[in-house]
């Protein structure tokens, strides 16, 4: 069934801004419960033991982490589901396509140092226009004593000592190219893939087992506000982790990847254009 509300026009992205609204709402109710609770019982909240304490953190930081990474994923996955991350990988699969039959190492590298020249003097024209001055400014306040510049002229030099050169690289252009052609034929058995699945399935699932089975042995065991403000507690931790962890992997694919995504796109193009325009340009000095 394909989510609509995930997909990249105003009315949608609006409506996926009112669902994390929504779940920061639900996050504060719950906080208030829980403080409610702990505000109007008579609760005492210590340590047992330093191993038990140690033994309760360390279960419930990892079920939070598991409850985070698995929404994390989730997130992560429906917002593969957009049109515009979809248009994005299919116009960077193309470009990848085109390279392994119309690209070379040698230019793609050629390339990629002309690029990072290129990217390198723009951020510093930025940084010049930015401090209203010139490389012929910068060069005569380089020759004169440091006592005798001003703040203007001394911001402005440190700015330009503290850039960095751009890198462009051929790894970081291909990056996420697909490896089918590497892939060895036969190599993972169903059976084989079919015990990764299930034990990396079963792992989480011990673990967050063990959790909520300590929690419900204790309130069953102590049957007292103390032991049900724990839970409520522990609960909150996982509910509030999860919430964080599908927001991030929305916010992973819909920004990060798509924004990668678009550069690579960006740059595969131009190196194609210049190909077809400087066909000899790899061969300059």
């Amino acid at each position: 069934m394909e989510q609509g509300w995930l997909l990249r026009t105003d009315k949608k992205k609006e409506s996926v801004k009112n669902l994390f609204s929504y779940l920061g709402v639900f996050a504060a109710a719950a906080t208030v419960i829980i403080f409610s609770a702990l505000f109007f019982t008579d609760v005492s909240l210590t340590a047992e033991s330093g191993v038990s304490f140690s033994l309760s953190f360390l279960l419930l930081f990892i079920s939070a982490y598991i409850m985070y990474a698995s929404l994390f994923e989730t997130g992560g996955s429906l917002s593969m589901r957009e049109e515009g991350y979809r248009t994005l990988l299919s116009r960077r699969d193309a470009l990848f396509s085109r390279l392994r039959t119309e690209g070379t190492q040698e230019a793609l590298s050629f390339f990629c140092r002309r690029i990072s020249r290129e990217e390198t003097e723009r951020e510093r024209e930025s940084i010049l226009h930015l401090h209203f001055t010139t490389e012929k400014e910068i060069a005569a306040w380089k020759a004169m004593p440091r006592r005798e510049l001003g703040r203007r002229e001394r911001r402005a030099l440190r700015a330009l000592a503290r850039q960095r050169a751009v890198t462009v690289t051929p790894r970081a252009l291909l990056a996420e190219r697909p490896a089918a052609a590497r892939h060895a034929p036969l190599s993972a058995s169903p059976d084989r893939c079919r015990l990764h699945r299930t034990l990396s399935f079963l792992l989480p699932l011990a673990l967050v087992t063990v959790l909520s089975v300590s929690v419900a042995c204790e309130v069953i065991l102590n049957p007292s506000p103390g032991a049900v403000v724990a839970y409520l507690l522990k609960l909150f931790t996982l509910i509030q982790s999860g919430i964080k962890g599908f927001k991030a992997g929305a916010q992973h694919v819909a920004e990060d990847k798509c924004e990668y995504m678009r550069e690579q796109c960006e740059l595969l193009e131009e190196y194609f254009k210049s190909l077809s325009e400087q066909p000899t340009e790899e061969n300059a000095p």
